[in-house]
Parts: C-alpha cells; sequence; structure tokens
C-alpha cells in the first residue's frame, strides 16, 4: 500500500526520488526511540530526519497496529468512514518522505511548515481521485469539510507544532477550495494537473503567497 501511494504522488506530480518508501520504514517504537524519535509512543506517524552535513539520513515510523489495520481493511479496495483517518496517516507519512527526497535531491531547502502544507494538500488530491475512481461519480461534498474544518489535534502537541498544524490546515484548505471552485470536481483534466504540479514545485514563500493572492 505504501508503494502505491508513493507510485499515485510520483504520477501525479510528474516527479521520481529513485527510492522505494517500504526501504525506510520503521515499525518497532523502541528502536525509534533509540534513534532519537522520544515521542513516537504517542503519535502513529513520524518521519525521522538526521542530517550531518551534506547527509541526510531519513527513516518512516508507522505504528504496526495501524499497519496491520490497513491490511485488513484495504483502502484501495473500498476506502470508507472506517479506514479513511489511518489510511490518511499513512498518506501524510508518505507525502513527507516524497517531498523530503525530491527537494534534498534538488539540493533545496524546506521547513516545517511548507511539509505538512504539502502533505495536507496530497491527502486532499489522493483522497479524491480515490473516491472518484471507487465510486464512478462526483466527488462527494463532504470531503474538504472534514479534512480541513471538522478537525482536531493532539493534546500532547507543544504549541508550536499546534501552531504549525494550525497554519497548514488552514492554508491548505483555502488552496483545496480554490481548487474545488476552479475545476468543479473535474478531476481527470490536464489543467488540473498542471494546477496541482506547479504548487508542488513552489516553496513555502510562493505557496503561500499564491494562496493569499489567488485562493479568495
Amino acid at each position: 500500500m505504501l508503494k502505491a501511494l508513493q507510485q499515485i504522488l510520483q504520477r501525479l506530480y510528474a516527479v521520481d526520488v529513485g527510492y522505494d518508501i517500504t526501504d525506510f520504514v520503521i515499525t518497532d517504537a523502541a528502536l525509534v526511540s533509540r534513534l532519537g524519535g522520544h515521542e513516537t509512543a504517542d503519535v502513529p506517524e513520524k518521519l525521522l530526519i538526521h542530517q550531518d552535513g551534506d547527509n541526510v539520513d531519513v527513516s518512516l515510523y508507522l505504528e504496526p497496529d495501524l499497519v496491520a489495520r490497513l491490511e485488513q481493511d484495504d483502502p484501495f479496495k473500498w476506502l470508507h468512514a472506517h479506514n479513511i483517518s489511518e489510511f490518511c496517516v499513512a498518506l501524510e507519512g508518505v507525502s513527507h518522505f516524497l517531498y523530503l527526497a525530491w527537494n534534498a535531491a534538488s539540493d533545496r531547502r524546506i521547513t516545517l511548515l511548507e511539509l505538512e502544507i504539502q502533505a495536507e494538500v496530497d491527502k486532499y488530491a489522493t483522497l479524491a481521485i480515490l473516491l472518484k475512481a471507487q465510486r464512478g461519480s462526483s466527488l462527494p461534498g463532504w470531503l474538504r469539510r472534514w479534512l480541513f474544518e471538522k478537525v482536531s489535534f493532539l493534546p500532547t502537541l507543544s504549541r508550536q507544532q499546534l501552531e504549525r498544524y494550525c497554519h497548514a490546515n488552514h492554508f491548505a484548505g483555502r488552496y483545496c477550495r480554490h481548487l474545488e471552485r476552479r475545476f468543479c470536481w473535474r478531476w481527470n483534466g490536464k489543467d488540473l494537473v498542471k494546477e496541482l504540479r506547479q504548487f508542488y514545485r513552489f516553496g513555502q514563500g510562493q505557496k503561500i503567497n499564491y494562496i493569499n493572492h489567488v485562493c479568495v
């Protein structure tokens, strides 16, 4: 499933990082703790990054129970109310990994806020594609509201983390509302793909500036 998610995002954005996400996944919380991810016990997904000069080591932690549940109730066969939240957790991890790897290959620095904004957009676009493919009809109107309005955050987040997630939710929500209005659910059009690919290649400042000036 993780490999399939990577392939969906790479095709959507016309990128190829040359790595297989499954080679970087860790499901052992104890191992992650020894690597420095001490807060992992409180989260089902976390991208671990260690930089030493020009070298960047990356691992993606996913809670083993989450992985098992998604294997038993495969969202690619049918996405529904009981597996969509955990599917989004896995999708966010793959999004983080791909965006970091692609930018690192271009020797471009990224911020945590930029990483989170793109992950929220990736969730919206991927869910839209999958839901439309499975149901063969117009996308449900609840999707954007569910992702960006009916949200809650872990109580264990620091103030800085909470602010970052709230800002990412705000900016990505405005952008996805813009997509919704502009393309009217025509999710197979070349104009939509061109739009998403352009946004993917923006840095944080460009993303926020674009949202503030275009997504009214």
